[in-house]
């Protein structure tokens, strides 16, 4: 029995329709990173690097004081036999958690994306708690910081795991269905 390992970007561009790429992605068969995803991924490296050491956030979104911060923390949880779950949280302060997004797209956007109920989830079924989780938006063409703020409900817990188990369970049997485990072994 294949073993489906899901993962926020996969499924969103799954329920997008984007199949073809969330095929890709999830086989590992190309690079996806344009200018904008390789800008994005240097503010985070920074920002995680000046979390860890200041303990607080970056300076950019306002060097809030934080407890005991854990920077970039990957986590994998198995829900079922079949379904694995994995997600890299930028920031773990508990009982917050934090996520980083540069470029255009302001934080209310992300806030109301299945992205946040997915790592509130990913946390809890790693026996961590969240209650809340704070999206830091900096639009590095107008230089303009924004906040979100997303409060981590079990009802918000309960539709992400639903929504996850719905969604990769499309995904896995059309993969199953269609052989495509085999022809991309993993």
């Amino acid at each position: 029995m294949n073993k489906f390992r899901a993962s926020y970007s996969v499924l969103d561009a799954w329920l997008r329709g984007d199949y073809e790429n969330a095929v890709k992605m999830y086989f590992k068969l190309g690079s996806f990173e344009n200018e904008a995803m390789i800008q994005g991924k240097k503010y985070h490296e920074d920002w995680a690097n000046e979390t860890k050491k200041n303990k607080t956030l970056p300076v950019i979104f306002g060097e809030q004081k934080l407890k005991n911060p854990q920077t970039e923390l990957k986590l994998v949880v198995q829900i079922y036999d079949w379904l694995e779950f994995v997600g890299v949280i930028d920031c773990y302060d508990d009982p917050i958690f934090y996520e980083y997004k540069t470029g255009v797209t302001e934080s209310q956007v992300y806030a109301n994306s299945h992205q946040i109920g997915m790592y509130g989830l990913l946390l809890t079924y790693s026996d961590k708690f969240a209650n809340a989780c704070e999206i830091h938006h900096y639009n590095q063409h107008k230089r303009s910081v924004d906040v979100s703020k997303v409060w981590v409900t079990d009802q918000l817990i309960s539709d992400s795991l639903n929504f996850v188990v719905t969604t990769a369970g499309e995904m896995h049997d059309y993969l199953s269905t269609n052989n495509l485990y085999e022809r991309f072994k993993k």
